[in-house]
Formats: structure tokens, sequence, C-alpha cells
């Protein structure tokens, strides 16, 4: 798959709901020596690239969201160290019937 289709797919589920599996070299400014795995809830609101390795399309930023709505925090989830994504309005919907 072309870098340019990734985008197209990207920005046609933006503002989706995801549950994001992660599994980041850094949690809460303490090194994750334990490989520790944790679940995040948010919207794709961008892509990002890391110029310093040379990569064009590193992973998403996404804004979190809590039980109360958005939280003001975004994360940055790169792809080598995302263990999933769950399109939580696409299972709302087939466990309803196409109806949320």
């Amino acid at each position: 798959m072309t870098f340019k289709r990734k985008s197209v797919i990207l920005f046609e589920v933006m503002r989706d709901m995801f549950k994001f599996q992660y599994n980041p070299a850094r949690h809460n400014g303490e090194v994750n020596h334990a490989g520790e795995v944790f679940d995040y809830v948010g919207v794709i609101v961008d892509k990002f690239e890391n110029q310093t390795e040379g990569e064009d399309f590193s992973g998403v930023t996404v804004e979190l969201y809590d039980n109360e709505g958005p939280t003001g925090q975004t994360r940055r989830f790169r792809w080598d160290r995302m263990i999933g994504a769950e399109n939580i309005i696409n299972k709302a919907q087939a466990m309803h019937g196409g109806r949320i």
C-alpha cells in the first residue's frame, strides 16, 4: 500500500473513536522497562513524521477522551509501537444492527 493510500484511509476514519493499545518506550516520564501495554481512547486528529529518522509517516496524533469527553490531552502513537487500534464506532454499529 502506498503512502498516499495510507493517508487517504487515515483521513477517512479521522474523528471516529478508537481504542488504542500501545507499548510506549516511556510512560508518564518513566522508561517502560517491563514493556507494559496501555489502553487509550480517542480520535485521530493528524498524522506525524519523524524528520530525524527520515520517516514520512511515523504514526498518528490522537486526542484523548475519557467518560466525560475530551480530556484536552493529545498523544502521538508510533506505528511500530502500536499493538492494536479498534474502531469503537464500527463495533457499536455492528452490535446494534447498524443503528446507534
